[in-house]
């Protein structure tokens, strides 16, 4: 199927995800698109375990060079990218100046943060996927996060999932929040499976400023072992996303007095229509409250 691509000049989409592509058939996909000379504007190969130390793997980047048009890029799953690599990625998501989507789901690289990737993405994009990263494995991977995410002004979905930032330092989660109030016009985050309450609950300074906001994922992060008054100021700051629509606070494991809160805050979300609160640990009777505060919505 894929050498049939060297007769398709004219194609500019294409979606190979979940195909599970070995070396040889990646070095294939990329003979075919320079065979027919088509310059995509949209690429997807997420699912597929790419070598990211091979020479099929460069190939690819250097394909990607000419790709200056490429609005939609996903390169998910991409092991043990060499240094060089990382850096001949950098230089071209410099050049593709159009691009909205861009997708770096489990790329397992210190190296994607070292040499400072993020700073070379369009600044107009509108989605950003680094779950899956452990970016915060080094303290280089959350400081270039955190200076890379103020330019994305126009940025409207960011998933920062299954990062685990237990082991961050205060300040490092503190600075990275403080970056995330400056996205004015974000309307999905997802930082689901992060691991820490203590880190999450960091967020409330940003949520202020995320007036747009219209889905938020918090689940899978220990919510329960947070200081009961810094999980307080975190619900309490949720009165701030007046958008919000669909929240997620399953797998926390929270209690009675947590739900009591979130009930009383719960109240002024008015354009909330689904709310995530399975697999904690509230009564019935704090279950009915909460059901109370949000007529309407659906709740799971």
């Amino acid at each position: 199927m894929i050498k049939q691509l060297r007769n398709l000049s004219h194609l500019q989409s294409l979606n190979l995800s979940g195909h599970k592509l070995e070396t040889s058939s990646v070095s294939c996909l990329v003979e075919s698109l320079r065979h027919s000379g088509a310059l995509l504007h949209h690429l997807d190969l997420s699912g597929n375990s790419l070598d990211g130390s091979s020479e099929a793997f460069e190939r690819l980047l250097k394909y990607l060079e000419h790709c200056v048009d490429m609005k939609y890029l996903k390169l998910l799953h991409v092991d043990n990218m060499r240094e060089a690599h990382c850096l001949m990625l950098r230089e071209i998501l410099l050049k593709m100046k159009c691009l909205s989507t861009l997708a770096l789901e489990w790329c397992s690289s210190a190296f994607i943060y070292e040499v400072n990737v993020l700073e070379r993405v369009n600044p107009e994009i509108e989605m950003l996927n680094l779950s899956l990263n452990d970016i915060s494995s080094t303290a280089c991977g959350l400081n270039h996060l955190t200076r890379a995410l103020p330019s994305f002004q126009t940025l409207k979905t960011l998933d920062l999932s299954h990062n685990d930032f237990s082991e961050a330092d205060d300040s490092q989660i503190i600075a990275l929040f403080d970056s995330l109030s400056h996205l004015s016009h974000l309307t999905t985050l997802d930082m689901s499976e992060n691991h820490t309450g203590k880190a999450m609950c960091h967020l409330r300074r940003a949520l202020p400023s995320l007036t747009n906001l219209q889905k938020l994922d918090l689940s899978w992060n220990r919510l329960n072992e947070a200081d009961p008054s810094e999980f307080k100021l975190l619900i309490d700051s949720l009165s701030h996303a007046k958008q919000l629509t669909h929240l997620n606070l399953s797998h926390n494991e929270l209690d009675n007095t947590a739900g009591h809160h979130l009930a009383h805050v719960l109240i002024g979300l008015n354009n909330l229509t689904k709310l995530d609160i399975s697999w904690n640990n509230m009564e019935h009777e704090v279950l009915e409250e909460i059901c109370s505060s949000v007529r309407g919505v659906f709740i799971v």
